[in-house]
């Protein structure tokens, strides 16, 4: 028994050390004190923000239409962003390494990695809602029910965590990039995996959006050519929706994702096509990266900016915590006299 105990042991400690024996915690940087004040600040907005927005909609969700299920879903990734995975950043940049150890670093390869097809895909969601708003605007409310978009939710969650699990089980090779202090799935090294994870992530949502949001854009500017002569009083409900704000929302959402983006896949693109690293321009990679992950933060203005209904939401939330703060003070105060 006791030897059947030891061997079950020792084939655990290998498999262990086998599972973790890909990760990379070594690599090493200057502290920066800099950098260490901009991923808290980030990481302070990211959960400022999307607590805002969580709240200030998940009482009111109807009220955005069934679009609001899914600008939920993608708030709680970018909380869920700033919770457990941009903190972790904060360390390594005063220190210049990671102090966590290889398991955790790779654990937050996975989250990253899971966290960013649930904001893709629920940005195509996304697309896909607005293109029926504005393509079908009377069966709108019959085609996206509330229980249709709550599953729709489920399903990219679960099919996020499925697609991207074989980062946190699998023998992947995952690498602490001193440079932007945070673990990272090394792409070059699983190529195979990488080309099919990219391709099920990306393929289906970019042609979504790009077909979605050409018919959406085309919508729009043939029913501004048919109104232009029209009295406002005599629109129909289908031109009535080309002055819906969500339209440009969305779409802003999506474009700002992509930019946000678009400068660290350029720059990894570059470095892989040239074979050599960019290492000159000092915290060039830092910023390329983070100015993704920050993104996760600017959609609560886009929001505010671009969604009447949103702000009155907030402002709804604002004013009832007022109300509830004052109600406490108040309880607070008799509570106190009384014992006086």
């Amino acid at each position: 028994m006791r030897n059947n105990f030891s061997e079950a042991v020792a084939n655990y400690s290998a498999l262990t050390t086998d599972f973790l024996s890909l990760v990379s915690v070594t690599d090493r940087a200057d502290p920066s004190t800099t950098k260490a004040i901009v991923v808290g600040v980030i990481t302070l907005f990211i959960i400022l923000f999307n607590v805002l927005i969580i709240c200030s909609m998940s009482a009111s969700v109807h009220s955005h239409s069934m679009i609001g299920y899914f600008i939920l879903s993608l708030a709680g990734a970018d909380l869920a962003t700033g919770v457990f995975l941009t903190p972790l950043s904060i360390f390594p940049a005063l220190y210049g390494e990671w102090p966590y150890g290889p398991a955790v670093c790779k654990l937050t390869a996975y989250v990253e990695v899971t966290l960013w097809a649930v904001a893709i895909y629920t940005l195509g969601w996304i697309s896909v809602d607005r293109y029926l708003a504005i393509r079908k605007p009377t069966r709108y409310e019959a085609i996206q029910t509330r229980i249709r978009c709550q599953c729709w939710v489920v399903f990219t969650w679960v099919t996020s965590i499925v697609l991207c699990s074989p980062t946190l089980f699998a023998t992947n090779q995952v690498t602490f990039i001193a440079s932007v202090d945070l673990c990272v799935l090394n792409l070059s090294s699983t190529l195979a995996y990488s080309i099919t994870l990219l391709t099920l992530i990306l393929g289906p949502t970019i042609t979504t959006m790009c077909y979605c949001y050409y018919h959406v854009l085309k919508e729009m500017a043939e029913l501004k050519r048919d109104i232009k002569d029209q009295e406002k009083e005599a629109l129909t409900s289908t031109t009535e929706n080309l002055y819906n704000p969500t339209h440009r929302m969305s779409f802003a959402i999506i474009v700002t994702f992509a930019l946000g983006w678009l400068p660290w896949f350029a720059l990894l693109a570059y470095e892989r096509i040239s074979q050599r690293k960019v290492g000159d321009i000092p915290y060039l990679h830092f910023a390329c990266l983070w100015t993704g992950i920050s993104g996760c933060c600017w959609r609560f203005p886009i929001y505010c900016l671009m969604s009447r209904r949103f702000r009155r939401c907030l402002a709804q939330f604002l004013w009832s915590l007022c109300v509830k703060c004052r109600i406490r003070k108040r309880l607070g105060d008799d509570d106190a006299a009384s014992v006086d």
